[in-house]
């Protein structure tokens, strides 16, 4: 019987060095083809990883089986069986009514699926909280995340994090020619994971998206500090006055809180493609605290970012050049949310349209009308 945990992981701690990870590669490439070889002599085989090797194609991929979609985290029937006295301890010490700290606890670390229909909480996280009575990112801390935000930064590639994407085949590739899919690598490493699973055809479709906010929260301020070297300590602060400019429709205060993130962004880095700086805008108010979605399509077009507050929804147009100055792509934006009619998706609700121009490291925000449910 032979059970190994995380097998890939010296491959996957040296993933941006090519050289070292081609040569660790072989020698663990080797190495695991012992277990091929002395397949008549074994009677279990258990391993968790990324698919590394396609050498070895004896094994059964059991990661997207329905069959076993529960065996890898806690479900929300033995989380309340096994751990009430713990949850009733911790809803005590922090003053919460019970069904407020299950609502908790599912928000932080539940999410996980590798079916689109059962979910499981991270045993880790979980078992972290009920020890330290505190709502952290458990998880993200026990591994290095380097390598992932190195390489989600090279490639720009923040889909996935910010709004589901779809994808029809996962868990199946594996890296023996060091051609990694940032998708099927983020959810291979427990990134993303299955938030729907559609049959079409007999063929498999999947939705993926972050997990729960532990994931994205660790994710949103690693990649905020890597792309600009915001000093995640002094986040929070920047957090709560954002929160009240945001709420005060305050376009100025709301600029300069921006700016603060984007100030040390080194100059190589002001790469002139608009993708880049949508995910810059939408990495600084995740960041700050605010739910944004990013490129939503309607039937009139496709909205840049939008975010559902309490009391209205911000609907938002981003623009860069180098070229035109902020007060004219200023109008540009809120002009065409209002000739492409984006706020009509959400008219069920206060929408406030919002345009915001980067022009190298300077970042200007204005707000513009505000339309009702029966009249603007």
């Amino acid at each position: 019987m032979v059970l190994i945990d995380e097998y890939d992981k010296p491959i996957i701690d040296n993933i941006i060095d090519k050289q070292v990870y081609d040569k660790v590669k072989r020698i663990l490439h080797n190495f695991y083809q012992v277990i091929k070889g002395n397949d008549t002599h074994l009677k279990f085989v258990f391993m968790t990883g990324v698919s590394i090797f396609s050498g070895l194609n004896n094994l059964n991929d059991i990661t997207v089986d329905e069959r076993y979609s529960a065996i890898c985290g806690y479900t929300q029937k033995e989380l309340e069986m096994n751990f009430k006295d713990y949850i009733l301890l911790l809803s005590k010490k922090l003053d919460l009514k019970y069904e407020k700290i299950i609502a908790l606890i599912k928000e932080w670390y539940n999410g996980y699926s590798w079916d689109g229909e059962m979910s499981v909480y991270n045993p880790f996280s979980t078992l972290m909280l009920f020890d330290k009575n505190i709502f952290e990112n458990y998880w993200f801390r026990t591994g290095t995340p380097t390598f992932l935000i190195e390489l989600l930064k090279k490639n720009n590639q923040l889909t996935g994090i910010f709004e589901p994407i779809v994808v029809d085949d996962i868990a199946s590739n594996s890296y023996d020619g060091g051609d990694i899919d940032t998708i099927d690598l983020l959810f291979q490493t427990g990134y993303l994971t299955i938030k729907e699973r559609k049959i079409y055809l007999g063929v498999p479709e999947y939705t993926l998206n972050v997990a729960n906010f532990e994931v994205k929260d660790s994710l949103v301020r690693y990649l905020l500090n890597a792309y600009s070297n915001y000093p995640l300590k002094e986040l929070k602060g920047l957090q709560t006055t954002a929160h009240q400019q945001l709420q005060d429709l305050d376009g100025e205060g709301l600029s300069e809180s921006i700016g603060k993130l984007f100030v040390n962004i080194p100059y190589p880095l002001h790469i002139v493609k608009e993708a880049y700086w949508h995910s810059l805008f939408l990495l600084a108010m995740n960041a700050l605290g605010f739910d944004f979605k990013g490129e939503i399509l309607t039937n009139k077009g496709r909205i840049d970012a939008v975010w559902k507050g309490k009391d209205f929804v911000v609907v938002c147009e981003i623009k860069y050049s180098v070229k035109k100055t902020i007060i004219k792509m200023l109008e540009e934006a809120l002009k065409q949310i209002e000739d492409k009619k984006y706020y009509e998706a959400y008219s069920s609700k206060k929408v406030v349209l919002l345009g915001i121009a980067f022009n190298g490291k300077d970042v200007k925000c204005k707000f513009g009308k505000l339309y009702s449910k029966n009249k603007s």
